[in-house]
């Protein structure tokens, strides 16, 4: 389930006023500096970009002109950003776990693994990697 992006930021209106009493008179390269650590553990924050299609800029391309990090990094230049990852198997068994599929058997799961994978290949050889993982019947 989405929720709307408003609703999303103002999750975070605790940590931002934290780091506002944090900011003292400090300058790092310029910027104010504070010690407050911040983090999100939305999964899908790192790579999920299902609507970049809608952008004026990206009409009639295969894959957007932009990623995510693209847009972090224009809106934070400065930002430092640690990720920690899965063991992309368990991740992807997770996944199939909670979203409940027809099927849970670990023979339905390789069926579809193997299913994706082939998908995958024929996409990348038709039209390269990037366009195939933005996009969302494949990916």
């Amino acid at each position: 389930a989405t929720i709307p992006f408003k609703d999303y930021v103002d999750l975070y209106d605790g940590a931002a006023m934290q780091i506002e009493n944090a900011v003292d008179d400090t300058y790092v390269k310029g910027f104010k500096y504070h010690s407050v650590v911040t983090g999100d553990a939305s999964v899908s924050t790192l790579w999920s970009n299902d609507d970049w299609w809608k952008n004026p800029e990206n009409c009639g391309l295969l894959e957007p002109r932009f990623t995510n990090a693209d847009h972090v990094h224009f809106v934070l230049p400065q930002a430092r950003i640690i990720v920690i990852l899965r063991n992309p198997t368990d991740r992807l068994y997770s996944d199939f776990l909670f979203f409940k599929h027809s099927s849970t058997s670990q023979h339905y799961f390789h069926r579809e693994v193997v299913t994706a994978i082939n998908s995958l290949n024929d996409c990348i050889l038709s039209v390269g990697l990037k366009a195939c993982v933005y996009n969302i019947t494949i990916a």
